[in-house]
């Protein structure tokens, strides 16, 4: 059976560092210590700090498999998947480097609420650390830390060199991956305060062209794809195409919501296997589509809204 993984941030455009205070589905237990936040919808950064003994063999293990020629890796897929034994996950996504920045103070003391409107201060930031994530790496890096072979389909920017070599060191494929080297591969910058207050500045670069990182090039079948927060027409494009050949289709848009007007929305979630949402989210998207619970679930599969400690809700036709 397939597992999803999807840590949810408080907002849009808003990531926490500290563990248990964000939405989390069932399978998934957030640990943002063991893996730093990452913005555009990373829900966690992958950087690996303090990783205990199974999670590295596991790894390792990875590692050697990703070291494996292609066809071979393919061949291989096949096999298992005629047997029933495998399953092969699409991730389109971001791909992202964060910096996040520590303020050793409170923006509230700096920042004073009646000049608000003619804002000018500088943090002093003493730590300074910089993480691999986005939304399509984040889950690449869960997939594969439970065997499984995921495909990365993303743009990144002429600065991807060290992260690359982050992704095989993981055993985590590229083949997926297309770098334009004009660009900047996405980031964001961040900092947080003493009390987990943030100030988020996000630079899409490389993936306000993911769109060219297409479906259709990639060399291998796949049973599963995930269309998370990207490129608007990449989100859109990437959505039709798996639709069109059939595949379970995941749609997860997180950050990604207020790129999309309401007819785009209802585009992207109809006739999706999955349309996963946090509890903010899922208000977004009722706003923003005009349609009720109801009218939505009968559009969809089913419809995974996660509620932070109050659990989560799956509604499927109506029900």
């Amino acid at each position: 059976s397939a597992v999803f993984f999807r840590v949810d941030p408080a907002a849009p455009h808003v990531t926490e560092t500290k563990p248990g205070r964000s939405g989390v589905s069932s399978v998934m237990v957030r640990n943002s210590d063991r893996y730093p936040t990452s913005v555009f919808g990373g829900k966690n950064s992958n950087e690996n700090t303090g990783c205990p003994l199974a999670y590295s063999s596991g790894i390792r293990i990875a590692a050697s498999l990703a070291r494996i020629p292609i066809d071979a890796r393919v061949a291989a897929r096949e096999t298992a998947r005629s047997g029933g034994l495998f399953m092969s996950v699409l991730c389109s996504g971001s791909v992202a480097v964060d910096s996040i920045m520590v303020y050793r103070g409170r923006f509230r003391d700096v920042i004073l609420p009646d000049k608000i409107r003619m804002l000018n201060v500088a943090f002093h930031v003493p730590e300074l650390r910089k993480s691999f994530g986005g939304t399509a790496a984040n889950i690449a890096f869960n997939l594969r830390l439970l065997g499984e072979d995921p495909i990365i389909l993303a743009t990144v920017g002429n600065d991807f060199a060290a992260y690359g070599e982050w992704l095989d060191q993981h055993g985590i494929r590229r083949d997926g991956i297309r770098v334009l080297e004009d660009e900047a591969t996405a980031g964001a910058y961040i900092i947080t305060d003493l009390d987990d207050n943030q100030i988020v500045g996000f630079h899409p670069g490389a993936m306000d062209r993911a769109h060219e990182a297409k479906i259709a090039d990639l060399g291998e079948p796949f049973d599963i794809g995930i269309v998370s927060p990207n490129g608007k027409q990449a989100m859109l494009e990437n959505a039709r195409a798996l639709k069109e050949l059939g595949v379970t289709t995941v749609i997860d848009p997180g950050q990604g919501l207020p790129l999309l007007d309401g007819e785009e929305l209802i585009e992207l979630l109809e006739g999706a296997s999955v349309y996963a949402v946090n509890d903010y989210e899922w208000s977004v998207t009722l706003e923003k589509t005009r349609l009720t619970e109801d009218e939505i679930a009968k559009r969809v599969g089913i419809v995974v809204i996660t509620r932070s400690e109050r659990g989560s809700t799956l509604l499927r036709g109506g029900d």
